[in-house]
């Protein structure tokens, strides 16, 4: 038996019991009827209630109590893109910074948060042809600083 049926023998039995005196009064303990079915856990829906599915499928975001997230991520955990994200969390601080008049960031601040990112990532330094470059240069430029070689920077084609 389906739900959609059982829900219609529900409200059939419901209305037979109760005396109601006319349509408002009917519709009233129909619509208690349904709000205590759309609260019960189905377990086709593995223990959630229909409203709370349509909560987690319409509106994730909204659904606090069915989904959860770590508000810092756990200790030990190094990804590239926190440390760049910290930087400049760091650098705007409380008092904010101003953009430039295209509406970018800072060049100071964008150049001193590469240099942090660069340096954990890429040699303190590499040339080319007795040129020195910075290690920033270097990773655009597709460099890396192959082991057991010279000093000298090798291309690196991927």
């Amino acid at each position: 038996m389906s739900r959609h049926d059982e829900f219609s023998r529900a409200v059939r039995a419901t209305l037979a019991k109760a005396r109601v005196a006319n349509i408002e009064e009917a519709q009233a303990l129909v619509d208690r009827l349904q709000e205590t079915w759309n609260d019960a856990p189905l377990a086709d829906f593995d223990g959630l209630s229909p409203r709370q599915m349509t909560a987690f499928l319409y509106h994730p975001f909204d659904a606090q109590e069915l989904v959860t997230s770590a508000t810092t991520p756990p200790t030990g955990v190094r990804a590239p893109i926190l440390e760049l994200y910290g930087h400049l969390a760091n650098a705007i601080g409380e008092q904010g910074l101003k953009a430039t008049a295209k509406g970018n960031l800072p060049r100071n601040l964008v150049r001193e948060a590469a240099f942090a990112y660069y340096r954990r990532t890429l040699p303190s330094s590499a040339t080319c042809s007795g040129k020195k470059i910075s290690p920033p240069c270097t990773a655009f430029a597709g460099w890396r600083r192959w082991p057991g070689s010279s000093a000298s920077a090798k291309a690196h084609s991927t």
